[in-house]
């Protein structure tokens, strides 16, 4: 996967599932031993516009990142930023 200008290799264990945006290029290589059984869904975000929907991303990822060291009042004003910004961009 080409994140940037890097390219990312992935490999998952037997079960394991990968979820990407459809705009990220990619490449899946050949399989050299076993099968490779695949299951291929979409998502649609309510937030159409991609660099909204990063924005959204990078915040809950600092909720995330942050966990329960966050003081409970950086948390709530956090989580009200994060449910205006959802509110504003939704296209439903």
């Amino acid at each position: 996967m080409e994140i940037g200008n890097l390219a990312i290799p992935f490999k998952g264990a037997p079960g394991e599932a990968i979820v990407y945006p459809s705009t990220k290029l990619h490449e899946v290589v050949p399989v050299r031993a076993g099968q490779r059984l695949v299951s291929i869904t979409f998502i649609q975000s309510y937030i159409a516009d991609e660099h909204q929907r990063t924005q959204v991303y990078e915040l809950n990822e600092i909720a995330a990142l942050e966990g329960l060291s966050m003081k409970w009042e950086n948390r709530v004003r956090l989580d009200v930023v994060r449910q205006n910004l959802m509110r504003m961009w939704s296209t439903t």
